[in-house]
């Protein structure tokens, strides 16, 4: 059998990395979420085209914020 190789430096980077990034992302949705109206369903017979293009932006805003910013 072959025997497995493990660099452990490289984990070691890996693993600090993954928590900074998980903490950033968290931290910037928590932003975008303050910044960012909540959806009221209450005005749901309200909802018209407009109302859609402004989700449909918001949506594209807080993904192009988060995959910019990590």
């Amino acid at each position: 059998m072959k025997e497995k190789i493990i660099y452990w430096d490289y984990a070691f980077w890996i693993m600090i990395f993954t928590i900074l990034f998980f903490n950033i992302v968290v931290y910037i949705g928590q932003i975008v979420e303050k910044l960012v109206p909540d959806f009221n369903e209450n005005n749901i017979n309200n909802y018209n085209k407009l109302n859609k293009i402004k989700i449909l932006f918001e949506v594209y805003l807080q993904i192009s914020v988060l995959v910019t910013l990590v």
